[in-house]
């Protein structure tokens, strides 16, 4: 058992795969062989053949988490990057270490959906006569996201600002739509042109929005294939902050 195949599944995209992080098997199996720390070899060295056949026949047992990103810490001498997940059951894990292949490290952000799969791989001594057995990460996943950008004003950024760039602000009442769009270009024509008019200065923002949930909606192309966007209806601009994965950031300014 190498890991589920493939960097893509059912609308999420892999963060970490251990049977690809050579190093962090080699230091496992350093500690295991030579110090009174690491693994058990009941099952085999951990890390080679005879461990992941054990794992296939079902002799370490694989669990799976699934739930949202909660938090994002360092703990121990500041040093240690570790997550937490608000699981689906509503219950928060405890600290588990922010594992990554070469530039995924980024892609654990707050209010991600993640799955964490692991096993639990018994310990050569207790740690502090306390654990017998230890969780070892097998694969990380995060939910895919979209970039999406929008042109505003001043004062719908400010209220975007009063949030903590965490939502976009309720429509007003002549509003039935909220409009993101799908290209910065595009943004940028707006914001230049109908934001700088109406009120001297125009910003670009930029988001991302969970994949799964974006996929409700119809990309809608007005004029040229560059002007695609979303029409969300203010009724769902709520849902849609909900589901809003890091935060909204300013990426262009324009000014009379």
């Amino acid at each position: 058992m190498a890991g589920t195949k493939g960097q893509h599944m059912d609308g999420y995209q892999r963060v970490y795969l251990l049977s690809q992080d050579g190093l962090q098997i080699a230091r496992i199996q350093n500690a295991t062989l030579h110090t009174d720390f690491g693994f058990a070899l009941d099952h085999g060295l951990f890390g080679s053949d005879d461990w992941w056949r054990a794992i296939e026949r079902g002799e370490l047992s694989v669990y799976s988490v699934r739930g949202t990103i909660c938090a994002l810490l360092m703990e121990s001498q500041n040093d240690w990057p570790i997550f937490r997940i608000l699981t689906e059951d509503g219950v928060v894990t405890g600290s588990i270490t922010r594992e990554a292949l070469p530039q995924t490290a980024e892609l654990y952000q707050v209010g991600r959906r993640v799955i964490w799969k692991y096993v639990e791989t018994p310990l050569k001594r207790p740690v502090q006569e306390l654990s017998t057995t230890s969780k070892v990460t097998l694969e990380v996943w995060v939910a895919e996201t979209v970039i999406l950008y929008r042109p505003v004003g001043p004062d719908e950024l400010n209220l975007i600002a009063g949030s903590g760039y965490s939502h976009f602000p309720p429509r007003l009442p002549e509003q039935s739509i909220f409009y993101p769009v799908c290209t910065q270009e595009y943004a940028e024509a707006i914001a230049s042109n109908w934001n700088v008019r109406d009120s001297g200065c125009g910003y670009v923002t930029r988001f991302e929005v969970d994949k799964q949930y974006l996929d409700r909606y119809e990309v809608h192309q007005v004029g040229n294939n560059r002007h695609r966007e979303y029409w969300i209806p203010a009724d769902e601009l709520a849902e849609f902050n909900g589901h809003l994965i890091g935060k909204i950031q300013i990426v262009k300014a324009f000014r009379t």
